[in-house]
């Protein structure tokens, strides 16, 4: 009898305090959620850099002249376009240029000697012809002859040795001009002058062949900028050439570049421990690349597939395990999802949402879970 009273007892806490909570429940002030409906459109499955890529031109040289020398004239400045060919900066040329000179006055030395051997020579010619009529008419002597002869070659002779030592007095005036010439720093291709490191009056020395000293001028091409990002090593298998890699610039927040993958690294870099990446190169269209800069941070998001028209909804709106939580009513209930392609942004739908629904976008609200009354916020955006 006792037992069975404490039975009942018992039994009216339990019903008391499952009243007690349903009428919390019913009274309790609903969640406010920000809703979403499943909509169509594109999704696409990408990687993205491990760490910021950059902006970089394929075409930049790091330029000096080819001697030593002070900096006469520097037309040249930060920020110059020039042309293939335009003179960057100038040496003073005064000692070599008195070096040409000389080597031209040897030249013209040698010319007008030249000019006299040969007319020496040639007088030798016509004397022997005339003497060799005389010998056959036995008017002179064959020893007589035979001098003319030997003055003849003599003479030739001489005008050959002028000859060469003209010749190799015109090759010291290339060898001087083309010293002077090397007072003159041009620009190896057009492009802009990122850089300048010297000043009037100052000397500069050659750059060294193993790269320790650096260049007096700092040239690139701007048609030649493109993008290296590293990208992580797991997902190497995943890139191809020519796929299409969108690209947003800390310079520009608000655009979106389209570009291409025109080069993957044959190799995996490994510049810090566990973090192995390999680079890849995306190109731009030429009029996206209007005013950008070399050095520009970039973030890179290459495509390897995308699919049109499918249903989607917000991948912050997916719970763990596959599902996302539906608003019916007053009542949060979870769905479950299959998936099919997945970024960042967006996640295909394949199944278990026909676009009617109402699905929680989760803002960090604690008790966000199945079974729990909300409502949607005003103003909630589909």
């Amino acid at each position: 009898m006792r037992r069975w009273i404490l039975r009942v007892i018992v039994l009216c806490v339990v019903g008391s305090l499952v009243g007690w909570l349903v009428v919390r429940w019913r009274t309790a002030e609903p969640l406010r959620v920000d809703i979403v409906h499943a909509e169509r459109g594109s999704v696409r499955s990408s990687v993205v850099n491990t760490r910021a890529g950059t902006v970089v031109a394929r075409t930049r040289a790091s330029i000096a002249p080819e001697i030593a020398g002070a900096v006469e004239t520097l037309p040249a400045r930060r920020g110059a376009r020039v042309r293939r060919g335009e003179v960057l900066l100038e040496l003073d040329d005064s000692v070599l240029a008195a070096h040409v000179a000389l080597a031209e006055s040897a030249c013209d030395v040698l010319t007008a000697e030249l000019q006299h051997t040969c007319i020496a020579r040639d007088r030798a010619e016509r004397a022997l012809e005339r003497n060799r009529q005389l010998v056959q008419q036995g008017v002179l002597t064959a020893d007589r002859l035979d001098e003319l002869e030997s003055e003849r070659e003599l003479r030739a002779s001489e005008c050959e040795v002028v000859r060469a030592r003209l010749l190799q007095a015109r090759a010291e005036v290339a060898i001087a001009r083309a010293e002077l010439a090397r007072c003159r720093l041009l620009a190896p291709f057009g492009g802009v002058v990122a850089e300048v490191t010297v000043e009037l009056g100052e000397r500069v020395l050659p750059l060294l062949g193993s790269g320790l000293a650096s260049g007096a001028v700092e040239l690139y091409d701007p048609a030649t900028l493109h993008v290296v990002a590293p990208i992580d090593e797991v997902d190497s298998g995943r890139l191809v050439v020519g796929a299409v890699a969108l690209v947003t610039l800390d310079s520009r927040p608000d655009a979106l570049l389209e570009g291409r993958v025109v080069a993957i690294a044959p190799y995996v870099l490994d510049l810090e421990e566990q973090n192995r990446t390999v680079e890849v190169e995306v190109e731009f269209a030429p009029e996206d690349l209007s005013g950008l800069l070399p050095g520009t941070s970039a973030d890179v998001e290459v495509v390897c597939e995308r699919r049109e028209s499918v249903l989607r909804v917000p991948t912050s709106t997916l719970q763990p395990g596959g599902s996302v939580l539906v608003l019916e009513g007053e009542t949060l209930v979870a769905r479950q999802v299959e998936r099919g392609l997945s970024n960042w942004e967006w996640t295909e739908i394949r199944s278990g949402l026909d676009g009617s629904e109402r699905v929680v976008v989760p803002r960090g609200q604690p008790g966000l879970v199945a079974g729990a009354r909300a409502r949607a916020r005003l103003g909630t955006a589909p």
